[in-house]
């Protein structure tokens, strides 16, 4: 008589969307996984990943769980804590690499420190934030930071470039990140407006292309 294997699936319940403080756990979780990975280090990211879907609120003793089936939830505790919104800065040239003064835990004294020293909140207010509203007051963040570099750039002598060809003084405006730029898809989207203007009405003399030398 031939034996037969039997695989008992047991149901996980579905991962939670978590707050901010606990989000940037799972962001550091993430890391160390990334990093382990990296150097071919892969048994402790078994417990990184157990530690994950705890922390995402599922229950179970997961070592006794199929791991195709573990690994499933794993990725749906990630998807579920993605941001809802498409944020440009997302879009910027990033980087994962540590820092030397990085330590376990920095991710969330790190929005703790922007939004705690911008708006003056408390740590619990900013711990209970989803995580759509800590990156679009960050993006807010910094874009008010940028403006206000590109106003006090405009005053600075180094604002200005003379030009030995033209002997004119050409303004260079301040470099703004990638994810401030308009992107080729915002351009088409952009209507093109044409106005007629009367031949009386255009300006008389030399038109001068000031992005020209």
């Amino acid at each position: 008589m031939p034996n037969f294997v039997t695989i008992t699936l047991m149901k996980m319940n579905k991962p939670k969307r978590l707050k901010l403080r606990k989000w940037a756990e799972l962001e550091g979780i993430r890391k160390a996984i990334r990093e382990y990975a990296k150097d071919g280090i892969y048994l402790p990211c078994v417990d990184l990943i157990y530690d994950t879907l705890r922390l995402c609120g599922v229950r179970g003793n997961f070592s006794k769980k199929p791991w195709f089936k573990t690994v499933e939830v794993y990725a749906d505790c990630y998807q579920k804590n993605l941001p809802r919104l498409k944020f440009p800065i997302l879009s910027g040239e990033g980087s994962d690499e540590t820092v030397p003064w990085e330590y376990q835990g920095r991710d969330w004294y790190w929005w703790l420190n922007i939004l705690a020293g911008k708006y003056g909140w408390e740590a619990g207010r900013v711990a209970e934030m989803d995580i759509d509203d800590a990156i679009g007051l960050y993006q807010e963040i910094e874009a008010q930071d940028q403006l206000e570099k590109e106003w006090q750039h405009g005053f600075s002598e180094l604002a200005y470039e003379y030009s030995p060809a033209t002997k004119k003084s050409k303004y260079k405006p301040l470099d703004r990140p990638k994810w401030m730029h308009m992107t080729k898809e915002m351009l088409k989207k952009k209507p093109v407006i044409k106005t007629r203007i009367l031949a009386s009405m255009m300006p008389i003399g030399n038109i001068v292309n000031l992005d020209e030398e």
